[in-house]
């Protein structure tokens, strides 16, 4: 995630060149207060509740409560806190 996050920065600034191959490993070992961390498998449970009911359902309560919010000023991150959607400022 770190890697296609960079990369993507990189191309918004006009920098097309792709990072090395080992670019991610020595980033890290250069910022010695970064860390790395395994994904954990989902609970059957987590999967199963999602149905197009459930994610119709969702996006209903979203637009009532949040609709006025524009699409750019929002962002995705996930639970690991990796920003996953790219907001214009």
């Amino acid at each position: 995630q770190l890697r296609a996050c960079v990369e993507a920065i990189l191309k918004q600034q006009g920098d097309n060149k792709p990072l090395g191959k080992h670019w991610t490993t020595r980033f890290v070992k250069r910022h010695l207060q970064l860390s790395t961390k395994l994904g954990k498998r989902q609970e059957a449970a987590r999967f199963d509740g999602f149905t197009p009911k459930a994610v119709n359902w969702y996006f209903d309560i979203r637009e009532t409560e949040y609709g006025w919010i524009k699409p750019e000023n929002t962002v995705n991150v996930d639970e690991g806190g990796i920003m996953a959607g790219f907001g214009h400022n």
